[in-house]
């Protein structure tokens, strides 16, 4: 009974000054809504990394040459067709080969033109590469050995050049700064399904040729790069290991060449992610406790108004444990209220934002847990000194307090 009337009696107290509660609590309120903004961000890029990672990273890995040795790359340190075939034998590590042979052009289609970035490829490049055509098809053997005039372009290219998808069909003119090619478009590649890394990319554009095509543009028949896709379930350093032990088997220095595994990369982007997602959180939870210093001042400002109000109640039996629990339970009340519309437009917030951004929302019941706590803490902890405070108030000096 003492815990609900004390209840009430701090309901009513706070509600006789509505006003100058609220602002008490606009503290703790920014505090908890910026911690449930940033770790939600957070969690939802996370997640949309980990997403990407799964359809455009898993078991790939990229073969390089190492331009970052004590001599300088000669024409034998690249890839021939036949390094490929020797890796594209080692079918219990390797699910899938590809040369590829990158340079930045020009695209042209009547009036209109922009630079992308040109990928000649083999057929079976969809097999280590995610592919996602929203139209076409995708190159074919019968390209590669044809050398064909054809490629697929992505989505940005097609909406710029033509308004829309649908430009199956249509013939773009391909510079470089010695060669200009027409080739006619058969397929339109999607945008990643990825919001974080088509922000990443901006205005990045890119394009698929065959590889016999690009080779004729680049006057070469070796190719400085292969991406490959290893068995499922294998670890991807070794298989690099072994990949990297063949090319020594056939007399290429294995100081020339590197394995980068696309897992890697994406690790470090969500391990990033993750660490500057918790300093901020640290940064923005510093209000919380600017807050906690607000409902102190308040609480001792409740105390002096009061005084006489807490002598009356000590001169008719009150005990101080019952004064000091009254102005603990106010405090913890500002608190934990401030703390729970802090999740509620917190959250609100954060749906709107990810929604925006095109991210999966993912409110984390930790996050919502550790706010809680966190508020109710501070209330605590900010509470007690005024609480004790009025506790100690002798009864006589209190009702003599004008």
């Amino acid at each position: 009974m003492l815990l609900i009337e004390t209840f009430k009696v701090a309901l009513q107290s706070i509600w006789a000054n509505k006003m100058r509660s609220s602002l008490t609590i606009l503290g703790l309120v920014i505090g908890i809504l910026s911690v449930v903004v940033i770790t939600t961000l957070g969690n939802a890029a996370q997640a949309d990394m980990m997403g990407a990672f799964d359809k455009y990273g898993k078991g790939k890995l990229n073969l390089n040459l190492n331009y970052y040795t004590e001599r300088p790359v000669v024409y034998r340190d690249y890839f021939s067709d036949d390094d490929v075939a020797a890796i594209s034998r080692m079918e219990s590590e390797v699910a899938a080969v590809s040369a590829e042979l990158r340079e930045w052009m020009t695209i042209k289609y009547g009036d209109k033109e922009m630079r992308i970035d040109t990928y000649g490829v083999s057929n079976n490049y969809d097999e280590v590469e995610t592919v996602d055509l929203l139209r076409g098809r995708f190159l074919t053997e019968e390209d590669v050995l044809g050398r064909r005039n054809v490629m697929v372009i992505d989505e940005k290219i097609a909406r710029y050049l033509f308004g829309s998808t649908d430009c199956i069909g249509e013939v773009v003119t391909l510079t470089t700064g010695w060669y200009t090619m027409e080739l006619m478009v058969i397929g339109v590649d999607k945008l990643s399904d990825s919001a974080i890394l088509n922000m990443a990319q901006g205005n990045y554009a890119y394009g698929y040729m065959p590889i016999s095509v690009a080779s004729r543009m680049n006057f070469i028949d070796r190719y400085p790069r292969l991406m490959l896709q290893a068995q499922e379930g294998l670890n991807i350093n070794s298989v690099g290991e072994k990949i990297l032990n063949l090319l020594e088997r056939r007399d290429k220095e294995k100081s020339m060449y590197r394995v980068d595994a696309k897992e890697s990369q994406f690790s470090q982007v969500t391990q990033g992610l993750g660490f500057l997602t918790a300093t901020i959180s640290g940064i923005a939870a510093i209000s919380l406790v600017v807050g906690g210093i607000g409902i102190m001042n308040i609480m001792l400002v409740s105390v002096t108004e009061r005084t006489r109000e807490i002598g009356l109640r000590k001169a008719i039996g009150a005990k101080p444990s019952v004064i000091l629990l009254q102005f603990l339970v106010e405090a913890v009340i500002l608190s934990v209220f401030g703390g729970m519309l802090g999740l509620l437009v917190g959250g609100i917030i954060s749906f709107g934002i990810v929604q925006v951004l095109g991210l999966p929302f993912i409110l984390s019941i930790n996050t919502i847990v550790l706010a809680f706590l966190f508020s109710t803490t501070v209330g605590v902890a900010f509470g007690v000194y005024p609480a004790r405070k009025a506790s100690k108030l002798d009864p006589i000096e209190a009702l003599r307090y004008e």
